[in-house]
């Protein structure tokens, strides 16, 4: 009896062992991936730190200095980082491989809480990370890898999985779609590059979650979008029509898109749209509730032909909109945050 109770735990210790084999296999396969990309990214990543002068209670000036975490995107030495860490600073540089930068602040856009800075002088090694404009969203529950610089340590590796894609957080509106992990930004990471374990960019982290210690990131396509225009002209190109929209809640649930209002004069008037068209469609962006507009406009620049296809009374049609620079003081309520009962579109 003894002995058939010895053979049995013998065989059990055994298959369960065998059972772990894929499972230690597993882990030792995921920790290779990312002690390889580690090694392959860290090298494009950067310290950026702004010096803000404050005053204290008796109105004494002080210099405050704060970093964060930013990436090279060329081999000239263009780098992302986030504009929240460059409005304001009475100067900016870079810290890479122990060694201080100067900088030029090509442009900055406060809606993606994003800046292109260049280096006066490159290093002599470096590398870069290409931006991808293709759409990619990663798939919920997968792992985030992150390079980032924390407080005034060496650029560290850090892992998170990507958590959901969200459009609003709290009364806040996204300019587009933006990608929740649970990679902090707090402590200087803000700013860092967020990949997926093929080591393809997924995004760049540009707006901290306090209550979740994570973070949202800018998708890569929206980086490429932004960080395009601000290299050719120093701003984001916005395409504007000049539009209105409102929400209107059926008894079935479904929710409508109507247009509010129509500036007289806008691209959108020209065009034929009217106040109390239903929205449909922008492009291939299909419009099933309010929050769907921001999206769906975030690709379209200036002097653009864009195609709106709403529905009036029971008849769709489509219109053909010549966008325009936005005027001023609709960029500034735009970039004032939208609420969910109505938006002001470009």
């Amino acid at each position: 009896m003894i002995l058939s109770q010895r053979r049995f735990i013998g065989w059990f210790a055994t298959i369960f062992c065998i059972g772990l084999l894929p499972l230690r296999s597993s882990s030792v396969e995921l920790q290779q991936n990312m002690v390889a990309l580690f090694a392959e990214k860290q090298s494009a990543v950067v310290r950026i730190k702004a010096a803000y002068a404050q005053e204290d209670e008796e109105q004494n000036k002080r210099i405050v200095i704060k970093s964060g975490t930013g990436f090279f995107i060329t081999n000239q030495g263009h780098a992302l980082v986030c504009a929240s860490r460059v409005m304001g600073a009475e100067r900016l540089w870079v810290e890479f491989q122990a060694q201080r930068y100067e900088v030029d602040v090509i442009g900055h856009d406060r809606m993606t809480n994003v800046a292109l800075l260049k280096l006066k002088k490159t290093p002599a090694a470096f590398d870069w990370i290409q931006l991808n404009e293709q759409k990619c969203l990663p798939e919920f529950g997968s792992v985030a890898f992150s390079i980032t610089c924390p407080l005034d340590l060496d650029p560290s590796p850090v892992m998170g999985l990507f958590s959901g894609v969200d459009k609003y957080l709290w009364n806040h509106v996204f300019p587009t779609d933006c990608i929740r992990t649970s990679i902090s930004a707090n402590a200087g990471q803000g700013g860092c590059p967020v990949f997926d374990l093929n080591g393809q960019l997924v995004g760049m982290s540009v707006t901290p979650i306090p209550e979740l210690n994570g973070s949202y990131c800018l998708p890569a396509s929206a980086l490429a979008r932004v960080s395009g225009d601000l290299m050719a002209t120093g701003r984001v190109q916005r395409g504007w029509m000049g539009l209105e929209a409102n929400e209107r809640i059926q008894r079935s649930g479904e929710r409508r898109v109507y247009l509010s209002n129509v500036v007289q004069g806008a691209p959108a008037d020209l065009a034929g749209l009217r106040k109390g068209d239903q929205l449909l469609a922008i492009h291939s962006a299909v419009i099933n509730s309010l929050l769907d507009l921001p999206s769906a406009l975030f690709p379209i620049r200036e002097n653009q032909s864009v195609r709106v296809r709403i529905r009036r009374v029971d008849k769709d049609m489509d219109f053909n909109v010549k966008t325009k620079a936005a005027p001023y003081d609709a960029t500034d309520r735009l970039e004032s945050g939208s609420q969910h009962a109505g938006v002001i579109a470009h």
